[in-house]
């Protein structure tokens, strides 16, 4: 929990308070006659390219509660003797590379890993040779074909449909909040 000091303002935690008053002895649950307790308040949702920060504390019906700010996550940076300059959409599109990019392999791994238990031929086969006689290998045989097929047919399946689900997503309008 956050404390507000009363003339201050500053707000501090619990551990803050203590360590800087060593030779005080706080009671327990933990009380301050310097400081108010600052109550929890929701955080709101950014979109993709903000982010939420703290601010001062507000007082709402007498009790102090914690105050958030949603702010942009870039900016413009300007040019130096060294680096480019670098626009506020610059970041925001390598930030959406990024997050496509990161998707693709979230679904496909999602995907395969599906398939795989699905179709693992290794573990078909070694069941097959094991419950059965030797004249039906050749069905053994025939049935692991077809389970490695059917498993990389599905992964062009899936790359095929992740590209195209992810090149349809042209703006951050796509993500909640935004």
């Amino acid at each position: 929990m956050k404390y507000r000091h009363k003339t201050t303002g500053v707000i501090e935690t619990e551990g803050q308070i203590r360590r800087a008053n060593r030779k005080v002895s706080h009671p327990t649950p933990f009380f301050s006659e310097n400081h108010d307790p600052v109550f929890n308040a929701p955080k709101p949702s950014p979109s993709i390219f903000q982010k939420v920060v703290s601010d001062e504390a507000e007082l709402i019906d007498g009790n102090w509660t914690e105050k958030w700010v949603v702010v942009d996550k870039f900016q413009d940076i300007a040019k130096t003797d060294t680096s480019p300059a670098v626009t506020k959409e610059m970041q925001e599109a390598a930030q959406m590379d990024a997050v496509k990019t990161q998707l693709k392999v979230n679904i496909r791994m999602a995907c395969k890993a599906h398939i795989l238990s699905k179709f693992d031929a290794e573990k078909q086969r070694n069941a097959i040779m094991g419950l059965y006689p030797a004249e039906t290998l050749v069905a053994a045989k025939n049935f692991i074909q077809a389970a490695r097929t059917e498993k990389t047919r599905m992964y062009e399946v899936i790359d095929k449909a992740t590209d195209k689900t992810i090149t349809s997503i042209e703006s951050p309008s796509w993500w909640p909040g935004t």
